[in-house]
């Protein structure tokens, strides 16, 4: 089961990769490194063709997922995009807009505007909580990297601090 969803974190398709893989199957993220590195498919060197080498590997990656994530949300607040059920498991560490589910633009400026009628009563996914829920979302990407030893908390917190600086 790990290795069927371990094939998945590590498919060269830009749909596949997003973080709830990761959150759901820890056990399999020690590898991660060592399957990019030595397999003979895209490599996380191709996919994240910017990481820096200051820092590990696991470190740079969950910077380079933090930085996206920031731009994207960025991107979306600049143009008035609402997703209407931002959770984990419609964030992709490729940075990328997906299973929008209910979603819409704004009309005037309205900060707890949401499109998702669901979502009336908090409105925990309205337009001026995207950026926080983002980093909601990077928070556990980064709790499940640091459980699986992968980083640890100091590094965590260095990740987030980077989503907010790019934010």
């Amino acid at each position: 089961m790990y290795v069927y969803y371990c094939s998945r974190l590590l498919s060269s398709s830009h749909s596949c990769p997003f973080i709830p893989t990761i959150i759901h199957f820890p056990p399999c993220m020690h590898k991660l490194h060592k399957m990019y590195v030595c397999s003979g498919q895209c490599s996380l060197l191709t996919i994240f063709s910017n990481l820096s080498f200051m820092f590990s590997i696991e470190l740079a990656w969950a910077v380079e997922v933090a930085e996206r994530t920031a731009s994207l949300v960025a991107r979306w607040q600049g143009v008035g995009f609402i997703h209407g059920v931002l959770d984990t498991d419609n964030t992709s560490v490729l940075g990328l807009t997906i299973d929008y589910g209910p979603y819409g633009f704004l009309d005037a400026f309205d900060p707890s505007y949401t499109p998702n009628t669901t979502d009336l009563p908090g409105r925990r996914y309205c337009f001026g909580n995207q950026p926080d829920i983002c980093l909601w979302n990077i928070k556990q990407f980064t709790a499940t990297l640091s459980a699986a030893q992968m980083i640890n908390d100091k590094e965590a917190n260095y990740a987030m601090e980077r989503y907010i600086w790019k934010f």
